[in-house]
């Protein structure tokens, strides 16, 4: 018999107790009918932080067993571009449109945070951080490594973000009487971007490829604006 060394063992209870309970939470979310309170990510996370918080296994044991998890988001963030395709007639249409308003919300987005973020006095790591909060995983952390901030806390707020743009969104519709889909996948995309975009591929295509250009673009426009918003506030 085979013994396996407790660094081992911790490395596949992590990966293991995050497939399990993400896909309990995700069972939960559909049993629900969808409500927006029971989002997957949202349970799991909670549930997850519980009892990583309760448990001897560390933070950093729990990053090495859930590395794959980490390495698979770029390749799956890539494989949400399939309603992009469907609907890219319209969307080529409405390009110059799209553009000039995911531009002035990127803008928007990252000095208001960073302007907060700095008037309450939060360090400069912290303010590095915050300002790719704004684009998908993956992104977030190239841009946090390469600006010098906190990639790990970068992550956080990113995921963060998502949720709670993702809990707020149809309440906000509901408010403001957005039904346009295209309208509805843009604010999805930009405010919550993958955590969004899958919300929106449950609501429609197109509201889907609305949320997904609307994510590609602003974590482009991110990587391209950020250096001049971070130079002036730091």
């Amino acid at each position: 018999m085979f013994d396996i060394p407790e660094l081992t063992r911790m490395h596949f209870l992590a990966f293991a107790s995050t497939l399990l309970i993400y896909f309990c939470a995700r069972f939960l979310y559909f049993k629900s009918g969808k409500k927006v309170l029971l989002q997957p990510m949202l349970i799991a996370a909670c549930i997850l932080f519980f009892i990583i918080s309760g448990s001897d296994i560390s933070l950093t044991e729990y990053q090495t067993g859930t590395q794959i998890f980490s390495v698979m988001i770029a390749p799956l963030t890539i494989g949400l571009m399939v309603p992009l395709f469907v609907h890219l007639k319209t969307i080529r249409a409405l390009l110059p449109v799209i553009i000039i308003t995911i531009t002035i919300s990127a803008i928007f987005t990252v000095t208001v945070t960073l302007g907060i973020a700095y008037l309450l006095g939060a360090s400069e790591l912290s303010l590095l951080s915050l300002s790719s909060k704004s684009v998908t995983t993956p992104v977030a952390l190239l841009i946090a490594d390469e600006i010098n901030g906190i990639p790990s806390l970068a992550a956080l707020i990113v995921i963060v973000t998502g949720i709670i743009g993702t809990l707020l969104a149809p309440l906000l519709f509901k408010i403001m009487k957005i039904t346009d889909e295209r309208a509805q996948g843009l604010t999805l995309g930009l405010s919550a971007h993958v955590i969004g975009s899958a919300y929106a591929m449950e609501k429609s295509s197109k509201t889907a490829a609305f949320s997904i250009i609307a994510m590609t673009i602003t974590a482009v426009l991110t990587a391209i604006i950020l250096p001049l918003v971070i130079t002036f506030f730091i």
